[in-house]
């Protein structure tokens, strides 16, 4: 394939912050793809960096594929999705995440492939599958996010789905426009293309999922970032539920856990800190701040335990306040022990 002047058929939009181990290598599968049309990749970074301005100004520069660098100014997923759209000039939008690992060379003709195929679709998206070193946490995350996928399916018997995961979703581009969607701003993190797949579905336009379109992912999550991520989605969930109508059965619990057990303490926090994001509601005055005002909630671990604590009933509440106090109290007189024997 020689480099040409004729307008891209896929364009590649790929947020960062610029931190993911992952990005080089994603940039160096899509330079390997097996592609028989033009393709240019925007990486759209939120925080300016050099390196990887240069970086991508590189792969350009060595391969027929089109890359380009952009700039946000300010951290947002959604920010960057919709800068990456608004400079994209091709038929199809895919939007990759940057810790994303592409081991299919022919994934973007699959994705290409798939529009052709289904005139009818606004979006085509596939499922993750974790890649390289993973730990709990990740793999209980992944878990609850393909439950979720799987309760956003319209029938067992058809691909349409009411939702498609932001790191494996390619759009038609005038569908979008023609429309007027784009990516909830007010949203910087958790859940965040859900709001543009609810408009499409509203709309009664089509998004398919195939569960064999999958993409490597790499969270390598903490309890923090766990918590974190479950404290965001829930607090989007409701921002979604005040603000745009909602398709057929999906409602503000849409993201939680079926039924987890005693023992599957991860996915009970996942529902804990989903709750506690929801009832929070971090985003309900968004609307009236500048963009420039708007920064991702913060996450409190210490309101998250007040706010088990004020859903418990007054008997758990005073024994869970009973122990705490006995826990400190005893470690008071351990601490008061150690010092006098020191002295002695």
């Amino acid at each position: 394939m020689t480099v040409n002047s004729r307008r891209p058929d896929l364009s590649v939009v790929i947020p960062t912050l610029g931190k993911s181990p992952h990005l080089r290598g994603l940039l160096e599968r899509l330079q390997k793809q097996s592609i028989s049309f033009n393709v240019e990749v925007l990486v759209v970074a939120n925080i300016p960096s050099q390196a990887l301005r240069e970086t991508v100004t590189s792969f350009g520069a060595a391969f027929p594929i089109k890359f380009e660098y952009l700039e946000t100014g300010r951290r947002s997923v959604n920010l960057a999705r919709n800068k990456g759209l608004d400079r994209s000039t091709g038929a199809i939008v895919l939007f990759l995440d940057d810790d994303a690992i592409l081991n299919d060379d022919k994934f973007l003709a699959r994705h290409f492939y798939l529009h052709s195929e289904h005139i009818e679709a606004t979006g085509v998206g596939g499922p993750y599958k974790l890649e390289g070193p993973t730990n709990e946490w990740d793999r209980t995350y992944h878990d609850v996010a393909h439950e979720w996928l799987r309760r956003q399916r319209r029938s067992f018997s058809s691909r349409q789905s009411h939702q498609l995961l932001g790191g494996n979703m390619s759009l038609k581009r005038d569908h979008l426009f023609e429309n007027s969607w784009r990516f909830d701003e007010a949203i910087t993190f958790g859940g965040a293309e859900s709001g543009l797949c609810q408009r499409i579905c509203h709309a009664n336009r089509v998004l398919l999922f195939f569960e064999d379109l999958e993409i490597g992912h790499a969270p390598q999550l903490n309890a923090l970032l766990f918590c974190k991520k479950a404290f965001l989605q829930g607090a989007g969930a409701r921002w979604r539920q005040r603000n745009l109508p909602l398709p057929t059965s999906v409602f503000v619990n849409e993201y939680l856990p079926i039924k987890p057990s005693n023992k599957d303490y991860r996915r009970k926090l996942y529902r804990l800190c989903f709750e506690f994001g929801s009832a929070k509601d971090p985003f309900s005055n968004r609307r009236s701040q500048s963009r420039n005002a708007i920064e991702t909630p913060k996450f409190n671990p210490a309101r998250l335990l007040m706010f088990r604590l004020g859903r418990m009933s007054p008997w758990l509440r005073l024994k869970s306040l009973n122990r705490a106090f006995y826990a400190a109290l005893r470690s008071a007189w351990l601490n008061a022990q150690f010092e006098s024997k020191k002295s002695d």
